[in-house]
């Protein structure tokens, strides 16, 4: 049995820690949203590029029995025929629809995250960026990231990273037994 004395023992575990301040961990952080903001938008333009593709040529990718669509067919001349425009239905242009959702599901996140230095609109960008996948080539980048960032900021000093600016925030471990500033 190997008694140790508290504070040696408290001292092993910050052996490799001593001059890391939890703002160091900023740039990173800022990284990572900016990495992860980043696909997003490739992901974005390749879902508008895709929706361009397939609303203008229809025919261009069929799936097996799926019927042609006649480039007259896909032309709004009246009102009425916006209703009935074939295209809006392909699966090609649904894909991309989904997808462009998608990726503003991630946005969105991110920018909250970036505002608020939060983990927790951080975590949710990111499970966002993992689940669904985004689309046939970028999640062979986007998910393995996201699910590294995601392992990543489990650890100890990335949860001290995020107290630290909760705390900076609300001003609650600044301050003796008063309400947080607003």
């Amino acid at each position: 049995m190997n008694m140790q004395n508290p504070e040696e023992e408290q001292v092993r575990k910050n052996s490799g820690r001593m001059f890391e301040h939890p703002g160091i961990i900023r740039p990173r952080f800022v990284r990572m949203i900016r990495l992860t903001v980043v696909l997003t938008m490739v992901q974005l333009f390749w879902a508008g590029g895709i929706f361009y593709i397939g609303s203008k040529h229809p025919n261009l990718v069929l799936l097996p029995g799926e019927p042609a669509i006649d480039a007259q067919q896909n032309r709004i001349t009246n009102p009425e025929m916006h209703q009935h425009r074939p295209v809006l239905y392909r699966p090609m242009v649904i894909y991309a629809l989904y997808s462009m959702l998608h990726g503003f599901y991630v946005l969105i996140p991110c920018g909250m995250a970036r505002y608020l230095t939060s983990g927790g609109w951080l975590k949710t960008a990111l499970i966002f960026s993992v689940i669904p996948t985004p689309g046939f080539l970028l999640g062979l980048f986007q998910v393995p990231l996201a699910a590294y960032f995601l392992h990543l900021i489990r650890q100890p000093l990335w949860q001290d990273f995020f107290r630290w600016q909760g705390r900076l925030q609300s001003v609650n471990g600044l301050t003796d037994n008063r309400s947080p500033q607003k």
